[in-house]
């Protein structure tokens, strides 16, 4: 199966199944994408200027993980970091929305439905990041749908 067929069917399962059931495809999602983008050196590159500590909390579903980014290696963990330097709160409906792309996560921002604590400029980086995953996977799917 190819990447793109991949992504789309993860996407799709994450949709329709229980909350447990997507705590558990989440983490494997997420880790299967960090898994992807470690292997990327451009990627690498580009995270050069992004080291911190991400958390997102998905709030209705009490799911947690995190993102450290350190001289452009991405580690992912679920569960909580006490030192993260910015902390996102989200509901898992507006999340799966922003993975199908449907919605943006800075507009969401920006209307009330993600919230944030800690330094406003991680969020900055954080869009940024997402941004650029975003631009590789379509990348990757249209190179993956042309061959």
């Amino acid at each position: 199966m190819n990447i793109r067929k991949q992504i789309n069917t993860k996407i799709r399962e994450l949709s329709t199944v229980s909350n447990e059931k997507f705590k558990i495809l989440i983490n494997k999602f997420l880790n299967t994408l960090v898994e992807i983008l470690a292997t990327s050196n451009q990627l690498k590159k580009e995270f050069i200027d992004y080291d911190g500590i991400y958390q997102i909390c998905i709030t209705d579903i009490n799911f947690n993980c995190w993102f450290k980014l350190n001289k452009g290696i991405i580690i992912y963990q679920k569960g909580i970091n006490k030192e993260s330097n910015i902390t996102f709160y989200i509901k898992k409906g507006l999340l799966l929305e922003i993975i199908r792309l449907k919605k943006g996560a800075s507009d969401s921002y920006m209307k009330g439905l993600i919230k944030l604590k800690g330094d406003l400029s991680y969020a900055l980086k954080f869009r940024n990041i997402l941004n650029l995953i975003v631009k590789y996977i379509i990348y990757i799917t249209k190179n993956e749908k042309n061959r």
